[in-house]
């Protein structure tokens, strides 16, 4: 079965669930994969911005919010950078050394 007649038979699963796939939410798993299945971009929303920022703040890496959301994980960094947010480990590993020159600096005093 070729990805077009799969996506076909999403859509129609689509068409029964909402009367039309313009009516799916974005978020349905179903029309996320009619996209992957045809190639087609999704579309970024500010619900999107919204949830990789929060998967962000809770430490997950920019590979896990991608597929948690739909987008390329390009596209994640991308968000985050423009949010000027950096990866919650790089900021946890910047924070460690940091202590770990304070406690060098404390041992020498």
């Amino acid at each position: 079965m070729t990805n077009y007649q799969k996506a076909l038979l999403l859509i129609h699963d689509l068409e029964d669930q909402y009367g039309s796939v313009a009516k799916a939410p974005k978020s349905n798993t179903k029309l996320k994969q009619i996209h992957e299945l045809l190639s087609m971009p999704h579309k970024k929303s500010k619900m999107d911005v919204d949830q990789i920022i929060r998967l962000n703040y809770l430490g997950h890496s920019n590979a896990y919010i991608a597929r948690a959301t739909g987008l390329n994980k390009a596209t994640i960094g991308t968000i985050l950078q423009r949010n000027h947010l950096r990866k919650k480990q790089d900021i946890l590993s910047s924070m460690a050394i940091t202590f770990g020159a304070i406690l060098q600096m404390a041992a020498i005093t």
